[in-house]
């Protein structure tokens, strides 16, 4: 039964991990790009 639950646990946290890891890193790449878009647009 322990093994079951262990079993389970890493099924359900692995990909909520993996999920929060990627909109972390789509997020963070998107505000670098409006940032960037942001600070280009008033020299150009």
């Amino acid at each position: 039964m322990i093994w079951l639950a262990m079993g389970y646990t890493i099924f359900f946290v692995v990909p909520l991990v993996t999920v929060k890891i990627l909109l972390f890193g789509i997020g963070a790449y998107f505000t670098r790009f409006i940032l960037k878009q942001k600070t280009l647009s008033p020299n150009s």
